[in-house]
């Protein structure tokens, strides 16, 4: 007999709460429900970059009020994790920090979404004269110092710009970028973080979760043993994509997935 496997939370889910998402909430849980997730977590863009128009869209106070009121109505349904996805730039790590004194999640997801000084969305416009070095080794620099900064439960989609090289430089390998990314990885475990496993990556071209399989060998290695799950979700429809797969080769390493409250950690 086939065991049906145990699909986790979804922790990484946008809505219309965030700039470049769409859907309701409410629809979110739906397609959780119907996936027989236990529960399901919002993690909305927060930044901090003013040049940024996702800067001014995050409204704290709102998001807070809304899923109060969202788990009320779906007790015993799914359970509702409020949680964020922060843009870290080393150069706004201050307005971080103080931001989050009186601000409370569930959990913290921590992502880069630039290398140094280029947003990766915009790295086919300027990759001419660059190498796949210009956009690595900078990304993987200021990553190690968001996981050591502390402010952080989940790391976000650890080879996030895979996404959008593939098709303009040579294809993501852990094995040309160990160095960076092992020190990485050591410290995800050292400050008790999760590693993310983002399943976005698998509606894109790159055709590859967030990080690599062997990124996820080398973590278990290294001594990990927590993955948080994500879809990366922009619309309902998005919601678990890809989980059962996951699961499967979470399993095969020996991951355990995690979920949070009050940013505290629980395997499941």
């Amino acid at each position: 007999m086939t065991v049906p496997i145990q699909i986790p939370p979804d922790l990484h889910v946008h809505t219309e709460y965030s700039i470049d998402a769409m859907g309701k909430q409410l629809a979110c849980v739906d397609n959780a429900i119907r996936l027989n997730m236990p529960g399901i977590g919002f993690a909305e863009h927060l930044d901090f970059d003013p040049d940024d128009p996702s800067t001014e869209f995050y409204n704290y106070q709102r998001q807070r009020e809304g899923l109060g009121a969202l788990a009320d109505l779906c007790l015993g349904e799914a359970t509702i994790f409020f949680g964020v996805e922060v843009t870290y730039q080393a150069a706004y790590e201050n307005d971080i920090r103080a931001y989050f004194k009186d601000r409370k999640y569930d959990y913290r997801i921590g992502a880069l979404h630039h290398a140094g000084n280029v947003w990766v969305g915009k790295i086919h416009e300027v990759f001419d004269g660059l190498s796949r070095d210009d956009i690595y080794i900078p990304y993987f620099k200021e990553y190690l110092g968001m996981v050591e900064t502390g402010l952080f439960d989940v790391a976000g989609h650890l080879d996030y710009p895979k996404r959008y090289c593939h098709g303009i430089c040579d294809d993501f390998k852990y094995a040309d970028f160990s160095e960076l990314v092992d020190p990485i990885l050591d410290a995800i475990i050292r400050q008790g973080m999760s590693l993310e496993l983002n399943t976005g990556g698998w509606r894109r071209k790159v055709n590859e979760q967030y990080p690599s399989t062997e990124i996820l060998h080398r973590y278990k290695q290294l001594g990990g043993k927590y993955v948080s799950y994500g879809s990366d979700a922009h619309n309902p429809a998005e919601v678990g994509a890809d989980f059962e797969r996951a699961v499967v080769l979470a399993n095969e390493i020996g991951l355990q997935p995690v979920v949070y409250a009050a940013r505290e950690m629980y395997p499941i």
